[in-house]
C-alpha cells in the first residue's frame, strides 16, 4: 500500500511527522513525501475564518489518484472544521482515501509533533477502517489537547489485531 504525506501550504512540521510515523505504524507500508501543494481556495470559509475538511479532503483525493497513491494525509497548518465541528484536529472518511490533520490547535507547549504524529496515525486509522477506541489507544477520539496528550501513541492490541486481520 503506498500512502503520501502532502504538506499544505509549505506546513514545515509535516517533514518531521513523515520522518516519525514509520516507527509508531505497525504494518509495512511505503510511505512517501510529496512536495507542498497549495490549499485550495474554495476551502475556505470567510464566515468561519477556517477551512473546511471536507473540501480539503476531496482535493487529497484527487491527488491519490493523479499519483497512484492508495491514500493520502494532508498536514496543514490552518484552521480546520467539518460538518456539526466548531474544529477538528483531523479528518478522515472511514475506508476512504483521502485525510486531512491539522496541527494549529496542537502546538503552544512545544508538544506538536507529538501530537501530529498521534493525529496522523490516528486519521490512518480510520482510512484503513479503524473506528474510534475506549481503550488507551491512538484510535480513541480527542477533541482536546489533554485527551490527545493523555491517549497512547500506539495502537492497542484489538485495534492492531482488526488492522492485522485486513490484509491489506
Amino acid at each position: 500500500m503506498r500512502i503520501a504525506i502532502v504538506p499544505l501550504a509549505g506546513t514545515r512540521i509535516a517533514e518531521q511527522i513523515f520522518f516519525e510515523i514509520p516507527g509508531y505504524f505497525p504494518l509495512d507500508f511505503k510511505f512517501s513525501y510529496l512536495d507542498s501543494l497549495p490549499i485550495p481556495v474554495k476551502s475556505f470559509n470567510p464566515e468561519r475564518k477556517q477551512y473546511d475538511s471536507t473540501v480539503l479532503m476531496e482535493f487529497l483525493k484527487d491527488v491519490a489518484d493523479s499519483n497512484n497513491f492508495t491514500k493520502t494525509i494532508g498536514v496543514a497548518s490552518v484552521d480546520i472544521y467539518c460538518k456539526n465541528s466548531s474544529f477538528v484536529f483531523g479528518h478522515a472518511e472511514l475506508n476512504g482515501t483521502s485525510a486531512v490533520v491539522s496541527v494549529y490547535r496542537l502546538d503552544g507547549d512545544g508538544n506538536v509533533i507529538n501530537r501530529g504524529i498521534k493525529e496522523v496515525l490516528h486519521e490512518l486509522g480510520h482510512l484503513l477502517g479503524l473506528k474510534h477506541c475506549n481503550n488507551n489507544c491512538v484510535m480513541r477520539f480527542s477533541e482536546t489537547l489533554e485527551q490527545l496528550d493523555n491517549k497512547s501513541i500506539n495502537y492497542c492490541k484489538r485495534c492492531l489485531k482488526i488492522l492485522k486481520s485486513k490484509n491489506i
